[in-house]
C-alpha cells in the first residue's frame, strides 16, 4: 500500500477492518476514498501487466513461428510440411 493511504488508513479507527473486508464500510470519508483510488490504479495496474504478458507470449510465438519456417525453408522442405509443423497458412508463411 502507498505510503499516503497507508498514512490516511492507519490513522482512522476500524481501518484494518476495513482493509480487510473490502464490502464493509469503516474508517473515515478520507480513508474510503483513498482505499477506493489505490483498488482502481491496482486494478488498472495488473490490467496493464496481464495484457503486457499475454502481448508478449503472442510475440514469442510468432517469432518461433518465423524461426521455424524460415529453418524448414533453408532446408528446403515442402511448403506442405512447414504447414503442418508451424501451425501457419500457406499465406501466413
Amino acid at each position: 500500500m502507498e505510503p499516503k493511504i497507508k498514512k490516511i488508513v492507519d490513522r482512522d479507527q476500524g481501518a484494518e477492518q476495513f482493509v480487510g473486508r473490502y464490502h464493509q464500510v469503516a474508517a473515515s470519508p478520507e480513508a474510503r476514498k483513498a482505499y477506493h483510488d489505490w483498488m482502481i490504479a491496482e486494478f488498472r495496474e495488473r490490467s496493464l501487466l496481464l495484457g503486457a504478458e499475454k502481448t508478449g507470449f503472442k510475440i514469442g510465438i510468432e517469432q518461433a513461428q518465423i524461426k521455424m519456417v524460415k529453418n524448414a525453408a533453408a532446408r528446403q522442405m515442402p511448403v506442405e510440411q512447414i504447414e503442418l509443423i508451424a501451425g501457419l497458412t500457406r499465406t501466413e508463411i
